[in-house]
């Protein structure tokens, strides 16, 4: 029998020496972000595979027949960082809703469908620090339900998705230039949203997880 760790979370929660031990203890490890990969292997830890999680498109989906009320959609919880990112946004003319954790409302199951697709554009800001290789799963989701998707940058994100063609990010600075440039250019948006749907079809659903897990496992020689 073979034992792994599986951690989807960002290296800030790794506040807890537990976590390392178990990491240890096991076979193998998993995880989320390179950050967290990193983590974990200087603290001791062998065989530890860094996987992006995945999304599940039956949950996360297109809804068709939305009208698309406003130009940017937000889904997250809410802090100083994002509200002043979305206070940004709201001054520049740009028209925003937003929806989670400390917001008016929330967008779980198929509500969160729902209000991406009253979205021209669905934005992804970090809720950790921008030098770290790590980025949330919602990048994911936004994709899946067929948004064009804009997110802040994140140590990395080129390594999982081709800027200006799967999904945005802007240079230090540019997010208001970008989103304006989108909203005026539609068929890029329409053409960076489906390519994006299309590549969270093919690499980052579960089933293509779960195969990744299956692999390793085959591979990995137990401890002992």
């Amino acid at each position: 029998m073979k034992t792994m760790f599986y951690m989807m979370d960002s290296i800030d929660h790794l506040i807890n020496p537990e976590f390392y031990d178990k990491a240890k203890a096991c076979d193998f490890s998993v995880v989320t972000s390179m950050a967290m990969k990193e983590a974990l292997e200087n603290n001791g830890a062998k065989h530890v595979y860094h996987i992006l999680q995945g999304v599940d498109p039956k949950q996360f989906h297109p809804v068709e027949g939305v009208e698309k009320k406003y130009d940017v959609i937000f889904i997250g919880q809410r802090t100083s960082k994002r509200d002043v990112i979305i206070g940004s946004l709201l001054d520049a003319g740009i028209t925003v809703a937003c929806y989670g954790p400390g917001w008016a409302d929330n967008a779980y199951g198929e509500d969160f469908n729902n209000a991406c697709a009253g979205g021209k554009i669905l934005l992804a800001i970090n809720n950790t620090d921008s030098d770290q290789d790590s980025f949330s799963d919602r990048i994911l989701r936004y994709m899946a339900t067929g948004g064009c998707v804009v997110t802040e940058y994140s140590k990395g994100l080129e390594s999982y998705f081709k800027n200006d063609s799967e999904l945005c990010w802007p240079e230090a600075g540019e997010m208001i230039d970008l989103i304006k440039y989108l909203l005026k250019n539609p068929e890029a948006m329409k053409r960076i949203a489906e390519a994006g749907h299309q590549r969270v079809l093919k690499d980052y659903t579960w089933d293509k997880v779960a195969e990744k897990i299956m692999n390793i496992i085959k591979e990995v020689k137990p401890y002992g």
